[in-house]
């Protein structure tokens, strides 16, 4: 994670430094990434850099992290603000207006397959997240994502079970640990998908009926 140097920087200071990592690293990959280049990009010395991150998989880390929450923060969404209103992670994404099972997971459907047009969309944000799913050490970088997403993960589990979708025969903390093992076996398989299917969002209901078959009642 950034060291605290890098969070006391003005935020287009930090942009600029994140914006020159994010092209580099979707670019060329983690391996063949060039700190160098990042760092002329970026028009900072090399000693400044080594004050805001250890080195650089930290700074791959935190560019996956922010890359990722932007996505789930601002993926366009359908609902009371139209077809481009902020939807993401942070938004309902439509589940509000569900009243029922079949609501809900049409609902959840329709968000992820949101979620996947726009990663397609955005092509270097597609390769550099290919790239972390073939980088071992990424699983911090997971794990970082998976806690931004729990109270989204938690208080759509709660809905769904209010509604009748999800089963209520086991703790919650199974449920999100299983939805989170099927997400990530799906998310790389979509990844792989996108990068040469130009319609891979046709395979989200499938891949949500997965989901949907293991925590409802």
């Amino acid at each position: 994670m950034p060291r605290p140097r890098f969070h006391s920087l003005a935020p287009t200071q930090q942009q600029l430094i994140l914006d020159a990592a994010f092209a580099e690293f979707s670019a060329h990959g983690y391996a063949s990434a060039s700190l160098n280049r990042i760092i002329r990009e970026a028009g900072i010395s090399k000693g400044s850099m080594y004050y805001y991150f250890d080195d650089k998989h930290d700074l791959y880390a935190e560019v996956v992290r922010a890359a990722l929450s932007r996505l789930v923060q601002e993926a366009p969404q359908d609902g009371p603000g139209g077809p481009d209103s902020a939807g993401g992670l942070d938004g309902r994404g439509g589940l509000d207006a569900a009243t029922d099972p079949d609501g809900f997971w049409l609902a959840l459907e329709q968000h992820a397959v949101r979620l996947v047009a726009h990663l397609s969309a955005t092509p270097g944000l597609l390769e550099l997240l290919r790239g972390a799913l073939d980088q071992a050490d990424a699983i911090e970088t997971k794990q970082g994502v998976e806690h931004m997403m729990m109270p989204w993960l938690e208080q759509t589990l709660r809905l769904g079970q209010t509604l009748g979708a999800v089963r209520t025969d086991l703790p919650a903390e199974l449920l999100i640990a299983v939805a989170l093992g099927m997400g990530r076996a799906i998310d790389a398989w979509l990844l792989a998908r996108a990068a040469t299917d130009p319609d891979v969002t046709a395979s989200v209901p499938q891949t949500i009926g997965l989901i949907r078959g293991a925590l409802s009642p």
